[in-house]
């Protein structure tokens, strides 16, 4: 029992650091040291007793097969400046090492919540599952290969806290290839009248980087669109807008990252399916017409 505590209480003092040193070591394993797992496994039986009160903030999260850069994904989670977070992560159906990696977060970290897909069920599905048990009145969105900037979090509440009227906040975004190298970086409309001018043109949010506020999504029962396989932001965006402000940060708050497995990459489908939501936002705008 004495050794039992003194573990609780080392893992208690355990940094953030640490933690993402841990995961590093466990994410490139499809079986982790099973020694590893069992006390890990124990501290989480331990942990399941504590009341935990409802966090102010959700950070959702699917993942597929995305074991290469999820610890990275994660530990930018887990390091930033404002903890008052729960981290919600999909496991969509993973075949790699995604669900070893999940389960070890899940039992290093009490705010890290794992719901697995029996089958790959796609983004939005997945997303929408996600969505639906979060707790928090904001509502972070963060892909599997990105990553945030320490001060993300906190610097979005900051502007939602300034205007009770705000109801998506992005920001821009530095690309990355796969080795984490900078490309360059985005330069997207920021303020509310411009993103909706240049709505019907371009998607003028980076999905990785938009806060919500969830009271908003969850008072209208507000979802992703599940027949969009790739453009299920933009048409997302196209329904928020009638609710409340809408704006982007110039400071890029997350770094997106650009692979060959990117959503990024598949730029025919994407451009297919935006034109999709072009046309039904701008009839919206304007209404729709007849040829005769």
């Amino acid at each position: 029992m004495y050794q039992k505590q003194v573990i609780l209480f080392q893992y208690s003092k355990m940094s953030v650091r640490h933690e993402i040193l841990l995961l590093s070591e466990l994410s490139y394993r499809e079986k982790p040291n099973i020694d590893v797992l069992e006390k890990l496994h124990w501290i989480k039986s331990v942990r399941k007793y504590r009341v935990m009160p409802k966090p102010l903030v959700s950070v959702v999260m699917s993942a597929y097969n995305g074991q290469r850069y999820l610890n990275d994904a994660i530990a930018s989670v887990l390091s930033q400046d404002f903890r008052d977070f729960e981290l919600v992560v999909v496991n969509d159906g993973s075949t790699d090492g995604t669900a070893s990696l999940l389960e070890a977060v899940s039992v290093l970290d009490s705010r890290v919540h794992i719901l697995t897909n029996e089958f790959n069920r796609g983004l939005a599905a997945s997303l929408n599952r996600g969505l639906s048990v979060c707790d928090g009145e904001f509502v972070v969105r963060l892909d599997a290969d990105d990553m945030s900037k320490k001060n993300r979090i906190s610097t979005q509440l900051t502007q939602f806290r300034k205007d009770e009227k705000l109801i998506l906040l992005g920001s821009n975004a530095n690309y990355i290839d796969a080795a984490g190298l900078r490309l360059g970086g985005s330069d997207l409309p920021r303020n509310d009248w411009t993103i909706r001018a240049l709505f019907g043109i371009i998607n003028p949010f980076c999905h990785s980087s938009v806060m919500m506020r969830n009271t908003l999504l969850t008072r209208h029962q507000l979802t992703y669109d599940e027949s969009y396989e790739i453009a299920q932001d933009y048409e997302f965006w196209s329904r928020l807008l009638k609710f409340g402000r809408v704006k982007n940060l110039s400071e890029p708050l997350v770094n997106l990252r650009l692979h060959s497995k990117s959503v990024s990459e598949t730029k025919k489908e994407m451009r297919v399916q935006n034109v999709r939501v072009q046309e039904k936002y701008l009839e919206e705008l304007f209404g729709g017409g007849s040829d005769g």
